[in-house]
């Protein structure tokens, strides 16, 4: 549970980072006519620099949601692992319902 807060938390600050690289390019657009070479130059930079934080944040993200991923499936597999006729079980458990709700439904017809 604390995995999902936090990557939520990560999602929601790539989202503020986007939406404020997407306001520094439309100011980046405005603002280009009139100014002077250096003036542009610094604006650009600033808009380089936000583009490259937000695109090292969604790396990082990309690999933690990775690793994330990994943890649970390595997890699943242990559980399996462990307990087979448990999961044979449930698996049969399901079957069976499926299998009755598909009699019932046919009956009715």
């Amino acid at each position: 549970m604390l995995g999902h807060v936090i990557f939520k938390r990560d999602v929601e600050r790539l989202r503020a980072d986007t939406r404020a690289v997407a306001g520094d390019l439309k100011a980046l657009l405005a603002d280009t006519g009139g100014l002077a070479d250096e003036q542009l130059t610094a604006v650009r930079g600033a808009a380089e620099l936000r583009i490259r934080r937000t695109l090292e944040r969604l790396d990082d993200l990309q690999e933690g949601l990775e690793a994330h991923v990994e943890r649970a499936i390595e997890s699943a597999d242990g559980y399996a692992s462990r307990h087979p006729w448990e999961l044979a079980a449930a698996a049969s458990l399901a079957a069976a319902a499926v299998g009755v709700a598909l009699g019932l439904m046919l009956r009715q017809r």
